[in-house]
C-alpha cells in the first residue's frame, strides 16, 4: 500500500511564462487571486507561520508550471544521540583550552635532532 499523502495544489496562485519578446530579466509572471489564495494560506499555515510551496513543471511537454504544498515533516532519527564522552583529564582539557588559537610549537631542526641522537 502506498503511504504517500495526496498532493495538495495551491489555490488562487498562477504562474505564467514570460510573454514573447519580454526582456531577459523577466522570468515569469505570478498571478494571485487574493481571497482564494488567502484562504489557501489560512488553511495550510504551519505552526511557524510559513506555508511552503514547491514550484513544479508537469512531465507533459508545454504544460504550465504549478505550485504544490510542501508537506515534508522532519522526523526524529531512529539513532539515539549520545553524550560525548571524553577520556581527557581536567588538566588535559585545561591545557587544550589554553592552547586554542596559539600556533603549534616549531619542530626541532635537523641539527637539534643530530645533537640529541649523538648522546
Amino acid at each position: 500500500m502506498d503511504d504517500k499523502p495526496k498532493p495538495i495544489f495551491s489555490e488562487g496562485l498562477r504562474f505564467a511564462r514570460p510573454r514573447t519578446g519580454a526582456p531577459s530579466y523577466i522570468k515569469g509572471n505570478l498571478g494571485i487571486k487574493v481571497f482564494e489564495f488567502k484562504k489557501f494560506l489560512d488553511d495550510h499555515v504551519g505552526p511557524d507561520g510559513w506555508v511552503n510551496l514547491d514550484m513544479k513543471v508537469s512531465k507533459k511537454e508545454g504544460s504550465p508550471i504549478y505550485f504544490q504544498l510542501n508537506t515534508y515533516k522532519k522526523t526524529e532519527s531512529p539513532y539515539k544521540k549520545t553524550e560525548e564522552v571524553s577520556t581527557l583529564t581536567e588538566e588535559e582539557k585545561a591545557y587544550i583550552k589554553a592552547m586554542r588559537g596559539k600556533s603549534a610549537p616549531t619542530p626541532p631542526s635537523q641539527e637539534d635532532i643530530d645533537i640529541i641522537n649523538a648522546f
